[in-house]
């Protein structure tokens, strides 16, 4: 009975370890699993780029490893096509490791995260650090945290060209913990113009509003993008975002300058000709647009909108086409005494 109970006791004690080791969420992350197809190797799992090319080389820990040459291109990990294949969860902390040396020492490899709600894309991916290997083999590792709204996940390499060779192996992506009960934005991404800025960010659960700090002004919004606006050309700004769930509110992001653009002529320049900026290039535009211009000097100025020569009256800045299909816009744009403009813009509205 007694070396029952101790045999019985030290099962429990492998069982409890088992439970306690962390899941690699990386699918065959010691690219053990191999195969061949038209006589080149392929690692189940994974999705290289057809510039790549392929070695499998004694590996770090096992059998295998993935020997790449560099070609400035990419590799995911990969099923049936699909890169949003890690089951993840929203708000909460993950670590990426992987082992990987190089020929030179000059080598580098580039991982991406991108974030998925099902199929949905939050936002662009997440470029993490580029890592530059030794020629011995060592580790590399990140931490960062999901987005709130994100059940998924992609995980891209990119190996940037130098015409050498980089060997990756033991590729584990693994849950360290959850995050404080709101977490705060991610993926945020600015774009500046003369007189606006447009900020984004991935999304959360619909509860979810957002305050965005903007030069010490404090927002709510509903949505993950804000729109600042009536600004001032070459100028700079503070901003800064918290998520807000009922009483509850997160860290805010890290606070980032970003300048608005300057002007391209000069005010009295007679090549100057205010223009709006959302009339897509290709005269393609969406039936409501936000008349936001370039280069108009007076934001006061006294602007009308005919199309197919009928005077309309905009709200809130924005245009409403009535229709779709071919129609002319003209502006008559006049900025102050000696300063007018009469533009048509020949359309096709989609």
């Amino acid at each position: 009975m007694k070396k029952l109970l101790t045999l019985f006791m030290l099962l429990m004690s492998f069982a409890a370890n088992a439970q306690e080791e962390p899941e690699n969420l990386i699918y065959n992350g010691g690219f053990e699993k191999t195969r061949t197809h038209l006589g080149q190797i392929k690692f189940e799992g994974w999705s290289f780029h057809r510039d790549l090319v392929l070695e499998k080389v004694q590996g770090y820990k096992g059998k295998n490893s993935a020997k790449i040459h560099t070609n400035q291109a990419y590799f995911n990990a990969s099923k049936y096509g699909k890169y949003n294949i890690i089951k993840v969860e929203g708000n909460a902390k993950y670590s990426l490791k992987f082992w990987f040396k190089g020929e030179t020492g000059d080598e580098r490899i580039e991982p991406v995260i991108t974030w998925y709600e099902n199929k949905h894309k939050l936002g662009e991916g997440e470029h993490l650090e580029a890592a530059t290997p030794t020629t011995d083999w060592s580790e590399k590792s990140y931490s960062f945290t999901s987005p709130e709204a994100a059940n998924r996940a992609g995980l891209a390499f990119i190996v940037h060209d130098d015409g050498q060779s980089i060997i990756i192996d033991e590729v584990s992506m693994i849950k360290t913990g959850q995050s404080i009960s709101v977490g705060k934005p991610t993926g945020v991404a600015m774009q500046a113009f003369q007189r606006e800025l447009e900020i984004y960010w991935h999304k959360g659960k619909p509860e979810t509003k957002w305050e965005v700090v903007m030069d010490g002004i404090s927002t709510i919004v509903e949505t993950n993008r804000y729109v600042a606006t009536k600004l001032e050309p070459s100028t700079n700004h503070k901003i800064k975002i918290r998520a807000v769930v009922g009483d509850d509110k997160s860290e805010f992001t890290d606070e980032q300058v970003i300048s608005t653009q300057a002007f391209t002529k000069g005010k009295d320049d007679s090549f100057r000709v205010p223009h709006l900026r959302t009339l897509t290039q290709d005269g393609t535009p969406p039936q409501v647009i936000n008349l936001f211009y370039n280069d108009l000097y007076n934001t006061n100025a006294e602007i009308k909108y005919f199309i197919d020569g009928q005077e309309i009256q905009v709200e809130d800045d924005k245009l409403h086409f009535p229709k779709k299909g071919k129609q002319v816009l003209k502006t008559i744009i006049t900025e102050a005494e000696g300063y007018q403009w009469e533009i048509e813009y020949k359309l096709n509205v989609k």
